[in-house]
């Protein structure tokens, strides 16, 4: 019987250890995807020295960078400079690739109410 429970506790860290390592495998590639559309950005601007409105309002850079680079764009044409909309954006980006890959850990008040039931102590 000990056997049984010592298999399962280590198929169940097995099991954590893989969706862990999913999770960052995801991550890798969205921040893999953003840091080639910037490339391009950056190639697009000194190769053709085109203005950066147009150049953001260009699609087919992936899913996360896309949708980073029309953020930009939208708080550009709201008369946001161009700093604080690159901020805002990039947080709002981030947020949503932790949403997506679900590890927006102390964001997630289910998770967090769960884990609280869970390991909460009775008063000795």
């Amino acid at each position: 019987m000990k056997l049984l429970g010592a298999a399962l506790i280590l198929c169940g860290a097995a099991l954590q250890c893989h969706a862990l390592l999913g999770a960052r495998r995801q991550e890798r590639a969205a921040l893999r995807e953003l840091s080639a559309a910037l490339e391009g950005l950056e190639r697009g601007i000194r190769a053709s020295l085109m203005p950066l409105p147009r150049l953001l309002g260009q699609r087919g850079a992936g899913k996360y960078a896309d949708a980073f680079f029309a953020d930009v764009l939208a708080q550009l044409e709201n008369g946001t400079p161009l700093p604080d909309g690159w901020r805002e954006a990039a947080a709002r980006t981030l947020d949503d690739v932790r949403r997506a890959m679900k590890i927006n850990y102390f964001e997630d008040m289910d998770l967090i109410n769960e884990q609280a039931k869970k390991y909460a102590r009775p008063c000795e």
